[in-house]
């Protein structure tokens, strides 16, 4: 898939992003992403994704600026690449998010919500963006 192919990404989920977290046989630096929304105009489909890289913060926190720095590379490379193997275009305006979560572990990572306009007889892209989802 096409996230992981990043170096910075060593697993992938989609659709409940607790649950995948919550698995203690995560490997950190996960890929995620989830469908806001879906609207069709006949030549073309639009697709809201909000995308997540996400990693585990060291316990002091020191690494949580250095997490969301290669998150937001990261997320670039994906949204880039993907528009470039399936002739989609990013229709949105990016507004990328830090965060920090407990899951399992306390974890930092950076977030972002585009709309990916793609040709018509392309599916959903969770499914090029991934492999599989990672299950320990």
């Amino acid at each position: 898939g096409i996230a992981l192919q990043e170096p910075n990404v060593r697993s992938v989920g989609h659709n409940h992003l607790y649950d995948f977290m919550a698995s203690p046989d995560i490997r950190y630096r996960v890929f995620y992403v989830t469908q806001t929304t879906h609207k069709s105009n006949g030549l073309f489909e639009t697709y809201g994704l909000n995308l997540f890289v996400v990693d585990r913060l060291m316990d002091d926190g020191g690494n949580e600026l250095e997490i969301q720095s290669y998150a937001k590379e990261t997320l670039d490379n994906i949204i880039n690449r993907f528009c470039e193997a399936f002739q989609a275009e990013d229709v949105g305006v990016r507004k990328y998010q830090p965060f920090t979560e407990k899951f399992n572990d306390l974890c930092a990572g950076m977030w972002v919500t585009v709309e990916i306009e793609l040709p018509k007889d392309i599916i959903c892209p969770e499914i090029y963006l991934m492999e599989e989802q990672y299950n320990g």
